[in-house]
């Protein structure tokens, strides 16, 4: 007989995970439109803070440009790398099926985005976007060369 071990998942703690590493994001107009029971689903407030997230992205890249912190966008990187790096895979598969499946972002967001994806999170959508065919679909053709230039390791937007 093999022996096992049962194992606390991070899935269901992963809400106060959120809260704790992105505070700010309890401040959110996409936070407070979430009900009590919302706040306690993992995947809807994962929703929400990609909502949250998407926006911070829209607003850095705006024009005329808003002072977003660059700490908040920066939070946010680092908690889509922690649901990447996670060993619970209810918890790596928020950052795909809440995030990557629910940004929609311009060009110049998308490059933003993909500029402060972290290793772990980086690779995690590489291996996504070839299984996500409809997000190439609707990819412009300055997000597919984003993409292109990513995949090479080039900074997103600077072309070699």
């Amino acid at each position: 007989m093999t022996d096992f071990a049962f194992v606390d998942r991070d899935f269901k703690k992963f809400p106060k995970l959120l809260l704790a590493e992105v505070p700010d994001f309890a401040a959110a107009q996409e936070f407070r439109e979430l009900s009590s029971d919302e706040v306690s689903s993992p995947g809807l407030l994962t929703a929400a803070f990609t909502r949250y997230f998407a926006r911070l992205l829209q607003e850095k890249c705006s024009i005329p440009r808003r002072l977003t912190p660059q700490v908040k966008i920066e939070k946010g990187f680092e908690l889509i790398e922690k649901l990447a790096k996670s060993p619970d895979p209810e918890v790596e598969n928020l950052a795909v099926v809440e995030v990557f499946e629910n940004l929609n972002l311009s060009d110049p967001e998308l490059g933003e985005f993909l500029r402060g994806l972290k290793p772990v999170s980086k690779a995690l959508y590489e291996r996504w976007l070839p299984e996500y065919p409809s997000s190439r679909k609707t990819m412009s053709p300055l997000a597919k060369l984003f993409h292109i230039l990513s995949r090479l390791g080039c900074a997103a937007g600077v072309i070699p």
